[in-house]
């Protein structure tokens, strides 16, 4: 399911910003190409619901390195876009 969701993020940062934006899921030691995105997965945990079931919380983060960090305007313009972009994300594409 993390996977997926990861996918799904994925997908939906490059519909939004396009190819000249690197999206990376793992750790990069060396030749970060920027600008760029990094999405980080955060402790995910397992709620216990009444009867079987249960509740399945994937927090992430979503880091973004610019091209230039001193640039604040591009920086809050691409956290508008990113949180508009990522409000709702659908699973269909993430999955096939």
């Amino acid at each position: 399911m993390v996977t997926e969701l990861i996918k799904a993020i994925s997908i939906k940062l490059n519909a939004t910003f396009g190819d000249g934006y690197e999206i990376y899921t793992k750790d990069v030691t060396q030749g970060l190409k920027e600008p760029c995105f990094f999405i980080a997965v955060l402790q995910p945990e397992r709620m216990p619901l009444l009867g079987n079931r249960s509740a399945q919380i994937n927090p992430f983060d979503v880091h973004y390195f610019p091209k230039d960090e001193t640039d604040n305007f591009e920086l809050i313009a691409v956290a508008e876009q990113m949180m508009d972009a990522l409000e709702t994300i659908t699973m269909i594409n993430a999955v096939q």
